[in-house]
């Protein structure tokens, strides 16, 4: 089984600073709990496959043997909860 993974950042050039690597891992840090933070707030079946499909890139007919929903829930599930996140986010960025 191939699962694809998800590059969040760039590796740091052989001559990075440690200050500059700290801040890389800070930022990586930050990005995780913002993350956990928001697929926090979906019920868990949504939260599961949306973790299962866009995180882990697994397909959806095996996220859908995983979560025990069909494909058409799996596949409008996923929709749905992007566009939610991407709205929360926006919002959260408005309100700063």
């Amino acid at each position: 089984m191939s699962t694809r993974r998800v590059q969040f950042f760039e590796p740091l050039d052989d001559d990075a600073s440690p200050a500059t690597a700290h801040l890389a891992v800070q930022w990586n840090l930050d990005a995780q709990h913002d993350l956990d933070r928001l697929l926090a707030a979906l019920p868990r079946k949504q939260r599961e496959s949306n973790v299962q499909t866009r995180l882990r890139g697994r397909p959806v007919a095996e996220t859908e043997t995983l979560t025990g929903l069909t494909e058409p829930v799996v596949e409008v599930s996923v929709h749905r909860r992007l566009k939610a996140l991407a709205a929360k986010i926006k919002r959260e960025i408005h309100e700063d």
